[in-house]
C-alpha cells in the first residue's frame, strides 16, 4: 500500500516596504513659483512706460523709494521736462529710452535747470531717445542736460544730447553744448551722440 506523502508548508511573514515616492516635477515647480512671487519686489527688474510728465516723474519717484529692482522707463511720447529729474538710487540701475527705438522720442527742456540730475551714486542709462535743451526757448541757460554729482550716467546707442547753451557765469559768453557736467562722479559713453553746434 502506498504512502502519500503530504508536503508541510510553513507559514511566513512578508514585510512589504514601500518605496519612497519622488516629488512630482510639477510640484517642485510650483513651490519654486510661490517662493519667487513671495520674494521682496526689491530683487526683480521693471519696467513701465509713460506718455508725459507727471507720469515719468512718478516714476523715478517710485523708482528713487525703493519700490522696485533695476528699471526701465520706456518712453512713449514727445514731452517737455518741466522741473529737474533727480536720480537718488544707489542699489539699483534706471535705465530711461523710447518705447519705439525706431522713432526716438524727444524730451524737451521746458523749465531754467538741470534737466536730469543723478547724485548719491545713483546709476542713469540713457538709450535710443533724443534730450533737447530748447536753446531758442532758453538761451541764458546756466544749467546742463544731466549733471553728474556723485552718481553715474551711462550712454548708449541712441541717445542723443543735443540742442543746449550753457551761459557762463563769468564772463556772460555762450558755452556750446555743456550737455553733460561731472562732479565726483562718472560719465562713459558707450554710444549716441552730444550735438554741439548752434
Amino acid at each position: 500500500m502506498m504512502k502519500t506523502k503530504h508536503n508541510k508548508t510553513n507559514n511566513m511573514n512578508v514585510k512589504v516596504t514601500r518605496a519612497a515616492v519622488p516629488v512630482p516635477a510639477f510640484t517642485a515647480i510650483m513651490l519654486w513659483i510661490f517662493a519667487f512671487l513671495l520674494a521682496p519686489i526689491t530683487a526683480r527688474a521693471q519696467s513701465a512706460t509713460v506718455y508725459d510728465f507727471p507720469e515719468l516723474q512718478s516714476a523715478i519717484t517710485a523708482f528713487n523709494t525703493g519700490a522696485t529692482g533695476d528699471t526701465t522707463i520706456y518712453i512713449g511720447a514727445d514731452f517737455d521736462i518741466e522741473s529737474s529729474l533727480i536720480i537718488t538710487r544707489a542699489s539699483a540701475t534706471l535705465t530711461i529710452r523710447s518705447a519705439e527705438a525706431a522713432t526716438p522720442a524727444t524730451l524737451t527742456r521746458g523749465f531754467n535747470g538741470n534737466l536730469f540730475d543723478v547724485i548719491a551714486e545713483a546709476e542713469l542709462i540713457l538709450e535710443d531717445i533724443i534730450i533737447d535743451g530748447n536753446k531758442g526757448d532758453y538761451p541764458g541757460s546756466h544749467f546742463q542736460l544731466v549733471r553728474v554729482n556723485g552718481g553715474e550716467f551711462i550712454m548708449k546707442d541712441g541717445a542723443v544730447l543735443k540742442n543746449n547753451i550753457v551761459v557762463s557765469n563769468n564772463s556772460g559768453s555762450n558755452v556750446l553744448g555743456s550737455g553733460v557736467a561731472v562732479s565726483n562722479g562718472k560719465f562713459t559713453m558707450t554710444g549716441g551722440e552730444i550735438i554741439r553746434r548752434l
